[in-house]
């Protein structure tokens, strides 16, 4: 088909300088570009493939384009025999073999054996096997030193024996075959007018035709897009004169300039021209399990070798939409194949050299991560509360952000402040920084859990605080912090993954096509990191949580993480301990060992609870509890109920105190019981005043412990009612309830426990409707038959 675009004569390009050379129809112009979403995602890059692979002749390839033109014009010269040259696996000898075939004339071969190998696969497999099926006339030669004169002298021997040959240079790279790619351009810039603002075009540059083609109608059509040749068998010194003089026959022949310049990358042919290397196979496998698309190892994945490394290497203009030339080839695999498996074999060296990189890399990051994290734990544990104020954000930005997201922030976002890093320094950077949260808090347990009297003989005997923790608190706490730290080199090991990948999934996916778009890459990757934070911080972390009553396990070990705005039911039976777990997350109970974290504030229970009070005072003031038995304080009013935390506890104004007070009794449904004493109110009031009482402290969480256990019925439902609002209101809630109803339409987790485990945990509808435990069905089994 013709493309209808029309630029005009007076446009830079007119397409009746195109229509008027002769022409045959092969592909059915024009062929697919199509967006790649799972490459894209590999690579944190928007990349798009021109579909030259699926033109409909001879398992399809670029030639195609070239041999429109070339075969018409040999049709108009009378030829009844197609000439041309390449080697053994050579895609565009097949195409013209195929072409004539078609078009019922001879063809003759002149093929070279680049690789010298006498593998028999390469001899007699790929493209070599489809020429025999075209019956193609091969004849071999030691070496296309000169194609043009060796062609010729083709020609002239067939003219002698009466044949009327047409003479196709390698590739089907001169003037005329190139237009082919001119138009392929025509296509690009009407595929992508409306829907893809493309920055770059890359193609394989070999016999130069292609490359040429394209260089000018881009430049015509789509002037600001780069251009990138990756040349498959010549440096650039080589290469750049061979494209920039068909370039410029090519714009010649079509009446229009051509003045931009040739951009050859030539670091992905190694070791020459017709032998796979190991970038190139990486790539073919890549594309093919992420998109499921052939490339070949000649030209294609040597070519998608450089995109990929030019991505990472930021070797493109910008951080815009990418488009890449697929010309085909896929045949020429099945020729490779015992090459390949060699390679594989080969790659031995590089897998070794990878792993001892790896172990570098981690070494560095834990060595300098171990010293911020040595001076992040001095500033938390000091007075002087800006440091631990600091110390604190730091943890908890570092902790509650992936660590993918913090490379990217770097080795991307930096550049648009003038600090560029190579990746090494920026993936050391990133694993240091990350390392020395995990570290901090590991270290600051430590020299917590040192006995205080240390402190004491060090100062009687007149050291310095510097000396007492150099000579004696640090080597004490050294035997503590080892083991957690030798965990967080093993995870180390494994995260410098990341910094070899740089890949993003789900939220990150987003981030990165907006920023191809808008450029705003440190933006971007910031908001996108903040919004990790939000999801990945817990309201309650409680982990490996044991409780003991005179020698006998209550609670074994229980794990539970609570996010923020979630609402938790806990059912089970009586002495389950249910009560006993929610008394020990706000320490009412004393655990035996395990951690609770709330927000930012941590207690390890297997540590001393004396010297960890101030972090369990700041924690019951973000943890409201609301009792079985109201527990308000029978001496004060129901106002002075309430505002006495806010105004004792965390010293807020008294009188804004009580305009809060005012404004929770409304929310509760008790405006006018302000001056009333608890003996006054009916029971469902009181519990009522009491969630009141928690909310004043305006907690993180708030815990209910059987809150309407001790109600008569008819009271049930106005306390019910409150939680419910709460709920709607997104408050993070963990309730322990006999209320199945309420536990089942009100919690959006259900959690069911007994004999001091978490037997059952799941969405609360689907709980109650389909436990899967037996001893969660038993205990449902009359709640679910009502």
């Amino acid at each position: 088909m013709k493309l209808d675009i029309d630029i005009g004569s007076g446009g830079p390009m007119s397409l009746h300088h195109l229509t008027r050379f002769p022409r045959l129809e092969f592909i059915g112009a024009p062929t697919p570009l199509e967006y790649l979403p799972r490459f894209s995602d590999y690579l944190g890059r928007e990349i798009y493939i021109k579909r030259d692979d699926v033109t409909p002749m001879a398992m399809g390839g670029n030639k195609l384009r070239k041999l429109e033109f070339l075969a018409a014009d040999a049709l108009r010269e009378g030829a009844d025999t197609l000439v041309t040259a390449g080697a053994i696996q050579s895609n565009h000898v097949r195409q013209t073999a195929a072409v004539a075939a078609r078009l019922g004339l001879h063809c003759v071969a002149l093929l070279e054996n680049p690789i010298g190998t006498q593998a028999e696969n390469y001899l007699t497999n790929g493209n070599r096997l489809l020429l025999d099926l075209f019956n193609v006339e091969v004849e071999m030669c030691e070496a296309l030193n000169a194609p043009d004169k060796q062609l010729e002298a083709v020609a002239t021997r067939l003219e002698a024996q009466g044949f009327r040959p047409y003479v196709i240079p390698v590739g089907g790279s001169n003037a005329l075959g190139a237009l082919g790619y001119v138009e392929s351009a025509l296509e690009i810039a009407q595929q992508c007018e409306d829907a893809v603002s493309l920055s770059s075009v890359v193609v394989a540059s070999g016999s130069a035709g292609t490359h040429a083609g394209l260089a000018v109608g881009l430049e015509q059509l789509m002037p600001d897009v780069e251009l990138i040749g990756v040349t498959v068998s010549r440096t650039v010194a080589q290469q750049k004169p061979k494209v920039v003089a068909l370039q410029q026959a090519v714009a010649q022949s079509l009446e229009v300039s051509a003045t931009s310049d040739i951009i050859l990358w030539d670091d992905y042919f190694a070791p020459g021209y017709g032998t796979p290397n190991e970038e190139g196979m990486e790539a073919v496998k890549l594309l093919a399990r992420l998109e499921g698309i052939l490339l070949d190892p000649v030209y294609t994945g040597k070519a998608m070798a450089g995109l990929i490394d030019g991505v990472a290497q930021k070797r493109f203009k910008d951080q815009g939409p990418i488009a890449f030339i697929h010309t085909g080839g896929a045949p020429a695999l099945f020729a490779y194949h015992p090459h390949l498996l060699q390679l594989v074999l080969d790659s031995a060296p590089y897998l070794l050299k990878g792993a001892v990189f790896t172990l570098q890399l981690s070494i560095g990051g834990m060595f300098f991560g171990l010293i911020l994290g040595f001076m992040l734990a001095l500033m938390r544990l000091s007075a002087f509360w800006p440091f631990s104020l600091l110390s604190r954000f730091y943890v908890s930005i570092f902790r509650g952000t992936p660590l993918i997201a913090q490379l990217f922030m770097i080795y991307y976002g930096l550049p648009q402040f003038g600090i560029e890093l190579d990746p090494i320094p920026s993936a050391m950077i990133g694993l240091s920084l990350n390392t020395a949260a995990y570290a901090s808090e590991t270290l600051r347990a430590a020299i917590s859990s040192i006995d205080k009297g240390q402190w004491e003989a060090a100062a009687s005997i007149g050291m310095t605080r510097w000396q007492t923790l150099r000579r004696a608190i640090l080597p004490q706490s050294a035997r503590v912090a080892l083991p957690p730290l030798g965990n967080s080199f093993i995870s180390l090991v494994k995260d410098t993954s990341l910094a070899a990948t740089i890949q993003v999934p789900e939220l990150f996916r987003q981030a990165q096509l907006i920023t191809s778009r808008t450029l705003e890459v440190f933006t971007m990757y910031l908001a996108a990191s903040l919004v990790y934070w939000g999801a990945e911080m817990s309201a309650i972390d409680v982990k490996k949580l044991v409780k003991k009553f005179h020698g006998q396990t209550v609670l074994h070990g229980i794990d539970l993480d609570v996010k923020p705005g979630e609402v938790v039911a806990i059912i089970g039976p009586s002495g389950s301990g249910k009560t006993t777990l929610l008394r020990s997350i706000n320490l009412l109970e004393e655990p035996d060992s395990g951690t609770i974290q709330v927000g930012d504030i941590t207690i390890d229970a297997g540590q001393s609870l004396a010297r960890q009070k101030e972090n369990i005072r700041a924690l019951r003031q973000q943890v409201g509890f609301v009792f079985q038995n109201f527990n308000l304080f029978p001496h004060r009013t129901v106002l002075e109920n309430i505002i006495e935390g806010p105004v004792i506890v965390k010293g807020e104004p008294k009188a804004e105190a009580v305009a809060r007070a005012r404004e929770l009794l409304e929310k509760v449904g008790l405006s006018g019981k302000e001056n009333s004493y608890p003996r006054r109110l009916s029971g469902g009031q009181q519990q009522r005043v009491a969630i009141a009482r928690a909310l004043a402290m305006r907690p993180e969480v708030i815990l209910f412990d059987e809150p309407t256990s001790a109600l008569d019925p008819e009271l049930v439902g106005e306390v019910l009612n409150t939680i419910r609002q709460l709920a709607d209101e997104k408050r993070t809630m963990v309730i322990v309830t006999h209320e199945m109803s309420f536990a089942r339409d009100v919690a959006d987790r259900a959690i069911f426990m007994d004999q001091g485990k978490i037997v059952e945990q799941g969405p609360a509808k689907a709980l109650f409707a389909s436990p899967q435990q037996p001893r969660t069905r038993q205990f449902l089994e009359k709640f679910l038959t009502q």
